[in-house]
Parts: structure tokens; sequence; C-alpha cells
């Protein structure tokens, strides 16, 4: 970890701790009550935004696939000579933590990691292998509450630093006349982005919700200095817990994502999420979810697939 991103998390854990003397929920919504609106429990998503403000703690970790990924491998006169052509795994570990603020406002802190390799010679010449660390801070403020619906705004920034070990861009500086000494056989892209939410949850009955997350704002670009340019989402999901008719404590949640620009790696993705819930205590609660994923590749025509999931705790105070 840089000096840079040690101080920016040593910044945000500072805040929350220096806020958490004076916060504090509402005592009829602690222990979890918040995410209950007309008797039915939302589910959490590692993916898409809630409206809620109240005290939480999560970790999650997971894995999953890349495939169909493709590079071009090109002459120094910039003939196509082939496509490397493989499957990426990676394996995924976060951590974020969310301090109520005078009832309506929250402040959350999020640290994820993700280590990327290829599982074949070729997918390992065409993508190396890559580590990112993302770290993120938000604020939200809710605006609305009723007995069915709640609505929130939230600021959110994230930094994001990733590591990537390259054979390929050591063998193209070699073939260049580049020298041995000189040879770059790691790199690191470091990006920032800025974005303005809006959160909704609404039950539509006695165990069963729908929730809505539109967000926009702006990254920076990692391949140009001072290059920024716009990123925008739309979210959304539908969550049925059975213990509300039942008495079976299980909650089943179905989500979509999408994302623009749709040919940047870093904002278009678009994914089918599907999660599988343990509902029989509200302040928490274990979980599995799904997401089957496309997305862009940068220097390639042609996008990725792939799956994660996640084993996510998730507590609420």
């Amino acid at each position: 970890m840089s000096n840079r991103e040690y101080r920016l998390t040593i910044l945000g854990l500072a805040l929350v701790l220096a806020l958490n003397g004076t916060a504090g929920l509402a005592s009829e919504l602690s222990d979890g009550a918040e995410r209950i609106l007309d008797g039915h429990s939302f589910t959490p998503s590692n993916y898409i935004d809630d409206p809620f403000v109240s005290t939480t703690l999560a970790n999650n970790v997971g894995g999953g696939m890349a495939v169909n990924t493709a590079r071009p491998f090109y002459d120094l006169d910039g003939n196509l000579l082939f496509t490397y052509e493989g499957s990426i795994f990676f394996a995924a570990l976060g951590l974020d933590f969310q301090q109520n603020l005078w009832e309506t406002w929250a402040v959350r802190v999020a640290v994820e990691g993700l280590a990327r390799a290829g599982t074949n010679m070729e997918s390992i010449l065409s993508e190396g292998a890559t580590v990112d660390t993302d770290f993120a801070i938000s604020l939200k403020k809710r605006l609305i509450r009723s007995e069915r619906a709640q609505v929130s705004l939230g600021l959110d920034w994230g930094y994001s630093s990733t590591t990537i070990f390259s054979l390929r861009s050591f063998a193209e500086h070699i073939g260049s006349g580049g020298s041995l000494e000189t040879a770059p056989l790691t790199s690191d892209n470091k990006i920032w982005k800025t974005l303005l939410s809006a959160n909704t949850a609404y039950a539509l009955a006695p165990g069963w919700g729908v929730r809505f997350n539109a967000r926009g704002g702006i990254f920076e670009e990692p391949d140009f200095s001072n290059v920024s340019k716009a990123i925008y989402e739309l979210n959304g999901m539908v969550d049925l817990d059975l213990k509300a008719r039942t008495k079976v404590p299980l909650g089943l949640s179905l989500g979509y994502k999408w994302g623009s620009p749709s040919d940047n790696p870093h904002s278009g993705m678009s994914a089918a999420l599907f999660g599988v819930w343990y509902t029989g205590k509200p302040d928490f609660t274990i979980g599995t979810e799904i997401g089957w994923w496309q997305r862009s590749v940068r220097n390639s025509e042609q996008d990725s697939d792939g799956v994660i999931a996640l084993i996510t705790l998730r507590y609420w105070f």
C-alpha cells in the first residue's frame, strides 16, 4: 500500500471513529428495524446500494471466472499477428462499515481486494495477473421514510489502485529493441471516481420489496493524466422474504446492473444478480450473491463474460 493510499484509509477510519461517540440511530430503528418496511425485511446486496442509514458491519469473500477474454497481438508495424484467448480466475475479499449519524445521516467506509490471474498460458500471456485495491467512502442522507417506502441521497468517492504483472509488456519491450534492465514487468494504474446517487426501497407487500439505485458522476481515465469522463449507473432489485408468510427463514433476491459508457471497462458493465439469504434474525444475515456479468475489455473488440459468487455476513446495530 502506497503512502497516499495509507493516508486515505487512515483518514476514512479516523472520521468514522471521531463521529462514533456522538452518532446514534433512533432506538425504534436500531438492530435492523430500519430495513423493515410494511413487514418486509429487505435483503442486502454487494452490488446495489440501499437507502438505509443504520449502523452496519459486513464482510465478504468469494471468487469467480471471466471467460472469452481476448487480446490482439501486433508486430512492430502494427499488423495483427494473432489473438490470445483464455479465461481469468479471480478471488475477492471485502470489508465495509457504515455508521449512523444524527438519526438521518450515515457515513460508510469500504475496502476491497481483488486478485486475478490467467488459467492457461494464453490468458497468462494476454492478461498476466493483477491485484486491485479499492477504497471508498460514502455519505448518505435519508430524505423520506413512510410505512412502505424510504428514499435517500448519497455522495460516493472511490479510489482504486491496480498492480499489473504483464509478461506481454515485458516481451513487447524487448521485441522493440528495449533493454532488459528497463523492461517493464509490472505497472500501476490508479483511478478515482465521484458519484451522486439516489436510492429507493419500496415494500410491495409483507414479504415482497423492490429497490432502485441511480448513480452519476465522473471518473479519472487511468491511461491519461488529469482526464476525467462521465459515468452513469442504473440498478434495480426485487427480493422475497419467505419468513413473512411461512416459517422458513429464507430470502431470495434478483437484480440487474447497467453502466455507461459501455466501451470502458471501468464503467461499462451489465450484470444479472441472484442472492440467497438467511432471514431468521433482523440484526444479522448471511448469504450468497451470484453475479453473471458482461463488460468491455480494453484494446479488444470482444466483451468478456464472467460469473462471481460472494459469501456475505452483515450485522445491524
